[in-house]
């Protein structure tokens, strides 16, 4: 092997190292215990392993103390997040199990509702010749040129006054789906749109010629050819909806409909008796683990997807 592929390997392992050192030293700590954490002596490996910090943010007393309370208790959960039981059970930061099911929730509503919207914007841009479709191409990042958080107060009046049943989209998971996907969109267009336009238009016009209609070859023949750039784009949606703080902290004023992000933040914040270490390195392992585990099994889609989508005709 060449010294210059040796060098080029052992640069690639340092960055490695440096990028996942973060993620292990906070998997490390969540196993230490509160004096351990606050030691001047700095390990890297706890002495005194310790759950603690998993118990406290996973573990509501009275609710797992057997398996049909544990999922009838999940039920609820799930129904809380989807707005289909009413909130009001969670008492203070403690049930973190809620946050991560309203997490999720709003994250799997992020990526769904984004990627519907962005793969028809694609598609008609790219497929269809219409009046203005350069310029709207052009300037469909356009968005992005301002900060997110001038949006703060418009979007908080706009959502207060759009009555859903008896309450508002204010402290409403589907308000943030909505609001989100509204952020990614713009991005996910762009990129799906390049994606669509490496597909040669002579696979459809075959398909036309055997007399598939517009719809059918969009469905049986487009969509799957766009399968990578569709997984990227849902992942890329996922993850933004799992993540986000500023607006969840401001749109969602309930205990229950707090979002994971939230929860570590009050973890966070000072109290009486000092930071609360434990549970909130444990908290944030519970909510950087499942991002890493979705994301692995797709990255090659997600790789796959930015460079197909990178190379416009």
């Amino acid at each position: 092997m060449k010294a210059g592929t040796i060098i080029k390997y052992i640069l690639v392992l340092i960055v490695v190292i440096l990028l996942l050192l973060p993620f292990g030293l906070m998997f490390a700590s969540s196993f230490k215990p509160y004096r351990e954490i606050l030691s001047s002596k700095v390990t890297f490996l706890p002495k005194e392993p310790t759950l603690k910090g998993y118990k406290a943010v996973l573990i509501t007393k009275g609710e797992y103390d057997d398996l049909p309370s544990a999922l009838g208790n999940v039920g609820k959960k799930i129904a809380i997040a989807l707005h289909l039981m009413p909130s009001g059970r969670t008492a203070g930061i403690r049930d973190f199990p809620q946050y991560f099911i309203n997490t999720l929730v709003t994250a799997f509503g992020t990526s769904l509702l984004s990627v519907v919207v962005a793969t028809l914007a694609a598609y008609g841009l790219a497929r269809y010749r219409f009046p203005g479709r350069n310029l709207l191409s052009r300037s469909v990042l356009f968005i992005y040129v301002f900060p997110t958080t001038l949006l703060l107060v418009p979007v908080y009046r706009m959502f207060a006054g759009i009555k859903v049943g008896d309450s508002s989209l204010l402290n409403n998971h589907y308000g943030l789906m909505i609001i989100y996907a509204a952020f990614v969109t713009p991005f996910l267009t762009w990129l799906l749109q390049a994606f669509f336009e490496s597909i040669p238009r002579e696979i459809e016009e075959a398909a036309e010629v055997d007399g598939a209609g517009g719809l059918l070859r969009f469905l049986r023949i487009t969509l799957p050819l766009a399968a990578p750039g569709i997984i990227t784009a849902g992942i890329y949606g996922f993850v933004f909806g799992w993540g986000e703080y500023t607006f969840a902290s401001i749109l969602i004023s309930s205990n229950d409909l707090k979002l994971g992000s939230v929860a570590l933040g009050s973890l966070a914040t000072s109290t009486a008796s000092g930071i609360e270490f434990e549970p909130l390195f444990a908290g944030t392992m519970i909510v950087a683990l499942p991002v890493l585990l979705f994301f692995f099994p797709v990255a090659k889609y997600f790789v796959q997807g930015f460079m197909a989508g990178a190379v416009r005709e």
